[in-house]
């Protein structure tokens, strides 16, 4: 008699592993599984152009948009863009953005280095003498998200 008490205790001690293990890893995925980056971009200003939008994964990589983790360029034709990212992995991200406003890739500089196009930056990040740092730009991102950027616009000064 122990020892079929002895196997039954085993077959259920196991029977409630399995299903513990089968539900962590079923909430676990749930966590860890991709969602839809929003990005709404405000004071955008002239319309018209295109808007560069690059999410980096890694600081080593940021303001370099050839090797950015996602890049959109989108035109533009309000002062107010929605853009989405479908089945963005969880992490730690940042977003650079500029409007290209003459067409021709860059964005474009004056003299001191101050942008002439309008640019930003997540978290509405600003940079002292540059681009503003990783560090203040990153977020975390773990499932469904919307993000706000307004645009810094130097265009008319």
């Amino acid at each position: 008699m122990r020892v079929f008490k002895s196997i039954f205790w085993l077959l259920a001690s196991g029977y409630w592993l399995l299903v513990t293990g089968f539900w962590l890893l079923v909430t676990g995925f749930c966590l860890l599984s991709p969602g839809e980056l929003k990005i709404t971009i405000t004071n955008i200003s002239p319309t018209g152009g295109n808007l560069y939008i690059a999410v980096y994964d890694k600081e080593e990589t940021y303001m370099n948009p050839d090797k950015a983790f996602l890049l959109k360029i989108v035109s533009i034709d309000s002062k107010i863009e929605h853009i989405v990212f479908k089945d963005v992995p969880p992490g730690e991200y940042a977003i650079a953005i500029f409007q290209d406003i003459n067409g021709n890739g860059e964005l474009d500089k004056k003299d001191a280095g101050i942008p002439k196009e309008p640019y930003g930056f997540s978290n509405d990040a600003r940079g002292k003498l540059g681009p503003a740092k990783y560090k203040d730009a990153k977020f975390s991102f773990s499932k469904d998200m919307v993000l706000n950027i307004k645009l810094v616009n130097n265009v008319d000064k």
